[in-house]
């Protein structure tokens, strides 16, 4: 079945959901008054993505349907009338204050995780739930449940400064074991009844922060309703001796309510006896085995590492999360991290190439222990290639030789790459420098059309000193000529040459043709001989330009077909070459 969408405007609009005339279990959508659409029975499942203004969606008696509810931005309301309705309440990801309402008298809503609202009204036979985790928490500033209405928070809190500790005990006391009132915990009641709700006044208690969840501010006067362990006077997510020391102080006293949990009235009947004593009795040793969940966020699966990164998780805990361990090959990495957002830096070149994985394991105030999911990297600290420099020289008219020197001296170890043609007649040509480096043919192409023959030399340690670089024609007689030369830092000094294409063809596009480089990081090198003009191709970078004709590079990162590819000025007659060279080790 498809999903029936509405997109609301930045305006006002306020949606009504009602019954089709005439019955038969469809469904109308009206927008500001007006019909926007009609639904037969069954209805299709329907999304409201709300504007930026101040929205609603009223949900009429009588419509049966699943609704789900995204509030983007402004202060928007649902009212639910249905109890065959079911809506999903999404609030705003972005807001930053509570903005919205929800007011039911029937049917139920449904919240996928925590939620910051304005108020929350339940009355008659309505019930709203938020999804079983842990982690969650509702946030809401009025709170009202009816005789006949539910809330169910399963395994997470709940903090209002809009109801009365007494009024929240009652509602507690009601939906344990299985209410079908109040606040109920029916995911937190599997194991005997080990676990409920309580009721802590953050002003008695002194918690400005909830530690439980999240790191929200708790306001001045709100009542946090926490999912604990029966008999957890504590809280230290473990039913031990502890909690008697704590009856011991307030033994046959009346704790005001919010704070008689933690002065030990672990039965909730509003006075700390030894009956609170039996109570732990009955739970000794009881500790929240739901183990923590944890999700590596960086670096990417799949990532090439090099130098210090940052490697990340995320962690969440009923019990609170006590703490991060990173791990290498399931071996422990860096220090453990008790604090969030949970990160440590690696200094990748402590690992050996290649691939490794990573993971996080997190542990929980009650000794819970999970492990993330792994993610595979790839560790690469080979040297990175750049450019040093680079020029050109060229001639239209007949030359016997061509020169060109570097712009500035060479450095030792350093990798030359020289391009040089002969033109009109075609013809090969020889190389050589003024300090005596000695050059290999890394590609020679011969282009019939344009009577052209295009050699690609490199150096794989060059020589340090002011450097200058001559070709010529191997016949002695004169040709047009171009020389284009260039220095690179990074470049394996012992086997660079991986691999090489060269094409000819006619038109603007240009391309060498591809080939797929053996290693991670190689040197891309591409040259193009044109009828008009070059420009580099997409993904590369423009080096020399001239009478037309230019070279390009692109540094990779993992290795993949690359071809080099140029674009010219025209459709004309080209011959383009490309040569990778591997890194250094």
């Amino acid at each position: 079945m498809l999903l029936a969408t509405y997109t609301g405007t930045a305006g006002i609009d306020n949606y009504l959901v009602r019954p089709q005339a005439g019955g038969g279990g469809g469904v109308e959508v009206l927008l500001n008054n007006t019909v926007i659409d009609t639904q037969p029975s069954p209805v299709s499942p329907m999304v409201f993505n709300l504007g930026g203004g101040n929205d609603t969606l009223t949900v009429a008696a009588s419509v049966s349907a699943s609704i789900t509810m995204n509030g983007q931005g402004g202060s928007d309301a649902l009212v639910l009338q249905s109890s065959l309705a079911d809506v999903t309440f999404i609030s705003n990801p972005t807001a930053t204050a509570a903005e919205d309402s929800i007011s039911a008298s029937a049917g139920s809503v449904q919240f996928p995780g925590t939620i910051d609202l304005l108020s929350l009204n339940l009355s008659g036979s309505s019930s709203a739930t938020l999804a079983a985790s842990g982690a969650y928490t509702l946030y809401t500033g009025a709170l009202t449940i009816g005789a006949s209405a539910k809330l169910d928070l399963n395994d997470n809190d709940l903090v209002t400064p809009g109801a009365s500790a007494t009024t929240l005990q009652n509602w507690i006391i009601s939906g344990f074991g299985g209410g079908s009132t109040g606040i109920a915990s029916t995911a937190g009641e599997g194991t005997g009844g080990a676990c409920l709700h309580v009721v802590i006044d953050s002003t008695l208690a002194g918690v400005s922060v909830w530690p439980i969840n999240s790191g929200h501010t708790i306001l001045g006067g709100s009542n946090i309703v926490h999912y604990e362990i029966f008999g957890d006077a504590n809280l230290d997510h473990l039913v031990s001796g502890d909690d008697y020391t704590i009856i011991d102080s307030n033994l046959n006293t009346t704790p005001p309510l919010g704070y008689n949990w933690l002065s030990g009235d672990v039965n909730l009947d509003d006075i700390v006896t030894g009956d609170d004593y039996i109570t732990i009795d009955s739970n000794l040793g009881l500790r929240n085995t739901t183990p923590p969940a944890v999700t590596l966020g960086a670096p990417a699966a799949n990532a090439t590492l090099s130098g210090s990164v940052s490697v990340s998780a995320s962690a969440s805990d009923i019990n609170g999360v006590a703490s991060v361990q990173f791990l290498l090959d399931g071996v422990t990495l860096g220090a453990e991290d008790a604090t969030s957002p949970y990160s440590i830096s690696w200094n990748t070149t402590t690992a050996s190439a290649g691939t490794h994985t990573l993971s996080a394991r997190a542990s929980d105030l009650a000794g819970n222990v999970s492990t993330s999911a792994p993610v595979t990297v790839f560790v690469d600290n080979s040297i990175p290639i750049h450019l040093v420099q680079n020029a050109t020289n060229g001639f239209e008219s007949n030359t016997t030789s061509i020169s060109r020197a570097f712009p500035s001296s060479n450095t030792a170890g350093n990798c030359l790459i020289v391009t040089g043609t002969a033109a009109r007649s075609a013809q090969n040509t020889t190389i050589s420098d003024t300090l005596g480096n000695i050059y290999v043919l890394a590609l020679s192409a011969t282009d019939p059309t344009q009577n052209v023959t295009a050699n690609i030399w490199y150096c794989a340690n060059a020589k340090a000193g002011a450097n200058t670089v001559t070709i010529r024609p191997t016949d002695g007689a004169g040709h047009a000529m171009e020389i284009h030369i260039s220095e690179w830092s990074g470049v394996s000094k012992t086997a660079p040459l991986d691999k090489s294409a060269w094409a000819t063809g006619a038109g603007t596009a240009v391309s060498s043709g591809a080939a797929s480089p053996t290693q991670n990081g190689e040197l891309a090198f591409g040259y193009a001989f044109v009828g008009l003009s070059a420009t580099a191709g997409t993904g590369f970078t423009q080096l020399g330009l001239i009478n037309g004709d230019l070279d390009e590079y692109q540094i990779q990162g993992a290795a993949a077909a690359v071809a080099a590819t140029f674009t010219q000025s025209g459709a004309d007659a080209w011959l383009a070459m490309m040569v990778t060279f591997k890194r250094d080790a």
